[in-house]
């Protein structure tokens, strides 16, 4: 172990460092003070010389086996205690202190290529691992999946246009049996965001070695599998074809798969990046608007392209369509370009009277009081005197017509609620009068409805006990009535 340190050491003074954290199981600083300048101390986002490459293999490869075994280790303890919340975020925090050793806080590579690409992998490996393996306090393991992900993509960058074909093929042979693993299994969306996490070692040399093993994965694909493999699939050829400038091939690929959803929106993207506007919003405009969910998928995308290519005089027009057509999270965004222009307060009254005319009451409902139009939502519950709807506004109206909503409440909600002969009635009942006490904290209106309503249903002990369970809960509240 001591010669496999001094000769690490020897390539990069951190180096001997790194590996005594790991194999300690121990955070390290890894800022190290010496005369000479950092031989891997490169400005984010700056390549690597070849130079830089040159290691001693065999030191490598055994101190690879010490990283493995350590992680090991890690996973065979969390195993053991079945995967407890402290076990979960002890091994999170484990890796993600490991990650600093291998791209720093500053986003620099601070290791070489032949130790942190393998030492990635072994690391996203074991997270799938347990990922996979365990459905309980997941989303902090997700997360630092995703945070090695861009750890990966960062470091390959640095490196990947100094490796040579040896290497380059030696290290895409490790990352593509991890891709083709079941580590991912269950989760192909991560497999794939995992390969595209080191694109920039795709090269023409090696496209087709990636396209074959994602090629085998489809042919593979189980009975339950609902095509989105095949999707990832078609998205890593346009994305690879792109990446090693065949633009043409990428073009072919996606056109000759846009029924599928994603492609298409996956071609707009790449348009996008290159501001080929046009194309994009053809595209865009012969998407199929089967359903609902097509329609606003694709209309908020062409919004978006008329926003970013500053085309004012084409979404102004559509998002007014939109909030009309009952998309109506477009309304914010429509009214902000208006007041931009200074023409919202001369359009916003007529334009309310059309939205009242074409949204549903729920959708006007929401309109009114993002617009704080507390008189005319008063008016819409009147109007159509629903006891949902009562209830759905009650938050937002009670505090500003305090009088005339509680009057409402009890007319339209609670007396036709105690009337009801079905058996939910009187817990539906007693909810109505403890959800209007916590909106209202007014513990003497709801004692006096609860008086009433005990006198009148006086031979009907269902509700009688949920009535009293109503008192007993303003009598509990801390709430000053």
């Amino acid at each position: 172990m001591k010669k496999v340190l001094l000769n690490l050491s020897a390539l990069h003074p951190q180096m001997a460092q790194m590996i005594l954290a790991v194999f300690n199981n121990q955070p390290v600083d890894l800022e190290v003070k010496t005369d000479e300048q950092d031989q891997y101390d490169f400005p984010q986002n700056e390549r690597v010389t070849s130079e830089e490459l040159q290691v001693d293999e065999k030191a490598i490869e055994s101190e690879i086996r010490h990283i493995r075994g350590v992680i090991s280790n890690e996973i065979r303890i969390g195993n053991e205690s079945g995967w407890t919340y402290s076990e979960i975020q002890h091994l999170n925090h484990f890796f993600l202190d490991f990650l600093t050793e291998i791209i720093g806080p500053t986003g620099h590579a601070e290791v070489p290529f032949q130790l942190g690409f393998p030492s990635l992998l072994i690391i996203i490996k074991n997270l799938m691992v347990v990922y996979r393996d365990n459905t309980y306090e997941n989303n902090d393991i997700l997360q630092t999946i995703e945070e090695t992900f861009d750890a990966l993509e960062e470091f390959v960058f640095q490196y990947a246009g100094r490796l040579n074909v040896k290497l380059q093929k030696k290290y895409l042979k490790q990352a593509l049996k991890l891709f083709g693993s079941n580590a991912f299994q269950g989760y192909d969306n991560l497999r794939y965001e995992f390969i595209e996490s080191i694109h920039e070692m795709i090269t023409r040399d090696v496209a087709d070695e990636v396209i074959a093993a994602s090629d085998k994965l489809v042919k593979n694909a189980d009975f339950w599998d609902n095509g989105d493999r095949k999707t990832q699939h078609i998205i890593l050829r346009i994305m690879i074809a792109v990446q090693t400038g065949q633009i043409g091939l990428a073009k072919e690929i996606a056109t000759a798969n846009m029924d599928i959803d994603d492609i298409r929106q996956q071609w707009v993207s790449f348009l996008e990046s290159q501001e080929n506007f046009d194309e994009a919003e053809k595209i865009l405009l012969e998407a199929p608007r089967n359903n609902a969910w097509q329609k606003e998928r694709w209309d908020d995308s062409l919004t978006g392209l008329y926003v970013m290519s500053d085309q004012k005089a084409k979404v102004i027009p559509l998002l007014r369509k939109r909030v009309l057509s009952h998309q109506t999270n477009a309304y914010e965004l429509y009214k902000n370009i208006m007041i931009d222009d200074n023409l919202w307060e001369k359009i916003y009254p007529n334009f309310l009277k059309e939205m009242e005319k074409k949204l549903t009451r729920y959708e006007f409902g929401d309109i009114l009081v993002t617009e704080k139009e507390y008189s005319k939502l008063l008016d819409q519950l009147k109007k159509y005197n629903s006891a949902p709807m009562i209830r759905k506004y009650l938050p937002e109206l009670y505090p500003h017509r305090k009088k005339e909503v509680a009057a409402l409440y009890y007319d339209k909600v609670v007396v036709p609620e105690s009337k009801k002969d079905s058996a939910n009635a009187p817990r539906q009942l007693r909810k109505d009068l403890d959800d209007f006490f916590e909106v209202s904290g007014d513990g003497k209106l709801v004692q006096r409805w609860i008086k009433q309503l005990q006198l009148q249903l006086a031979d009907k002990p269902e509700f009688l006990e949920f009535l009293s369970l109503a008192t007993r809960n303003i009598e509990m509240s801390k709430k000053d009535y």
